[in-house]
């Protein structure tokens, strides 16, 4: 499948699980951080598997993509 998630304006979005952005065969994601917006997981994997597609752009001043673990 497909999927996509915009976080901006300091918006927050925590996960004390992982993030996967793009993982099974044949999907495809796509995160956008911006204008101080935030995304926090204990693990982060983009485009994680073998035949899966991901991006993550973090643009804007404050905006902050994190991984707690890794």
């Amino acid at each position: 499948g497909t999927g996509s998630l915009t976080v901006q304006n300091g918006g927050n979005v925590g996960s004390s699980n992982v993030i996967y952005v793009g993982n099974n065969n044949g999907s495809s994601g796509t995160l956008n951080v911006q204008s101080g917006g935030s995304v926090t997981g204990a693990n982060v994997y983009i485009g994680n598997t073998t035949g899966s597609t991901g991006t993550a752009t973090i643009t804007g001043t404050g905006s902050q993509l994190t991984s707690t673990t890794n």
